[in-house]
């Protein structure tokens, strides 16, 4: 059987994903204490989500982890603490 090949984020790609996770926690702040309506919340993870692959592919000149996807679709369907468990497993536990 073949192993799965990941690639580690360095530094400045950890730095974009930590702040990816903190303005999602912000918002899901907000969809809890009822500012954010659930739609709105939705939308607004998935651009957040689509700004940190535009960043990543843009400065490190290689597509973006193919976990972004799965995020993105994930807080489209409003599922935002999943997706930022998500975001948070692409940078490992040990380094938060």
């Amino acid at each position: 059987m073949q192993e799965k090949k990941t690639r580690r984020l360095v530094d400045w790609e950890r730095d974009l994903v930590r702040e990816a996770v903190r303005d999602l926690g912000d918002v899901q702040a907000r969809k809890a204490d009822g500012t954010l309506r659930p739609g709105p919340a939705g939308d607004v993870a998935r651009s957040i989500i689509r700004r940190l692959g535009r960043d990543l592919d843009r400065k490190g000149r290689h597509g973006a982890p193919l976990a972004l996807a799965r995020a993105e679709l994930i807080a489209g369907n409003g599922w935002i603490r999943e997706a930022i468990d998500i975001l948070e497993s692409m940078i490992g536990k040990e380094d938060q």
